[in-house]
């Protein structure tokens, strides 16, 4: 009896590991885009990334530098482009949001390492 419960608890226990794993390398990561038009027509909008572990997270080119965009729709074609999927858009009074998101499997190196 003793046996049979210590060998039905190590299948469990082996079950719930591998359930467990797969559902990590499954991941998915999230992105929101907040913007923000100016009152001044000449100017980009305010752009803010939000990543999860750091807000105005902004995608840096080459040299390290943060990109600018000009409008929402010019970075979301640019997350786009880095392999993000468009989920869903909505407006509140200050901000329109716009979220994605991508499998972690999707991810470069450097950014799976900051999703750890």
């Amino acid at each position: 009896m003793r046996l049979l419960r210590k060998l039905v608890s190590f299948c469990l226990f082996m079950l719930l590991s591998v359930f467990v794993f797969a559902q990590q390398s499954d991941s998915i990561s999230y992105c929101e885009i907040l913007g923000r038009k100016r009152f001044d027509w000449a100017k980009p909008d305010v752009i803010y990334f939000d990543f999860g572990y750091k807000v105005d997270g902004r995608p840096k080119d080459a040299k390290g530098k943060p990109i600018d965009f000009e409008n929402m729709v010019d970075a979301l074609n640019y997350m786009v482009k880095q392999g993000w999927e468009f989920v869903t858009a909505y407006t509140d009074v200050t901000y329109n949001h716009f979220l994605l998101r991508r499998r972690k499997s999707n991810l470069g190196n450097s950014e799976q390492e900051k999703n750890k």
